[in-house]
């Protein structure tokens, strides 16, 4: 019996500690966004290299810390954010990603975990900030387009809850719902794309 898939949501932007020229281990030449940092959009960075990825790059390679370490050279990790990097690490071959555009709000790109969790950078092509990422196969256009869904079909507030989170992954018993409005509208899109 296969198990079901994990459904998460992943911001690709946001503010960053890193690129302030004052903090030796916190900068990053030709990395984007410049200090001060601003909410950056990595969303094009993620269709076009086929990964999601989530912030916090100075906690290191996850795949060889036990846990994630509350305390960098950069900055001090809450137990939530903690917990958004363990979730991210543990995502699975087959998971769910739903990854919303910060430049239009309701619009989310949805595609399937086909590598695990990685860490790697190169900048300033594959920048420091996307370090920490997952492989994924985004929904496409039989024009090899990007699929866009739009989060009010699927049932998804926009505004607070979880819509403001760095990572959430879906519980199945409070979300069956907005799970089955995404397992429909992905099943349309494969008929109708």
């Amino acid at each position: 019996m296969t198990a079901e898939p994990a459904y998460l949501f992943v911001r690709v932007n946001g503010n960053t500690a890193h690129n302030d020229s004052t903090k030796s281990k916190c900068y990053v030449p030709n990395e984007p966004p410049k200090h001060p940092a601003t909410a950056f959009d990595y969303r094009d960075y993620c269709l076009t290299n086929s990964v999601v990825r989530i912030g916090w790059p100075a906690t290191g390679d996850l795949r060889v810390l036990p846990s994630v370490p509350a305390t960098t050279s950069c900055y001090r990790l809450d137990d939530h954010i903690c917990q958004y990097m363990e979730n991210f690490r543990a995502a699975g071959l087959g998971d769910v990603v739903l990854m919303p555009d910060k430049s239009r709000p309701g619009v989310l790109y949805i595609g399937d975990v086909k590598t695990a969790y990685a860490y790697s950078f190169a900048p300033p092509v594959h920048p420091y900030e996307c370090a920490h990422r997952l492989g994924v196969e985004w929904d496409r256009r039989c024009d090899r387009s990007f699929m866009e869904y739009d989060a009010t079909t699927l049932g998804i507030g926009i505004h607070g809850g979880f819509w403001t989170r760095a990572l959430y992954k879906f519980d199945p018993a409070i979300k069956a719902d907005v799970i089955r409005h995404i397992i429909r509208a992905r099943q349309q899109r494969r008929t109708t794309s």
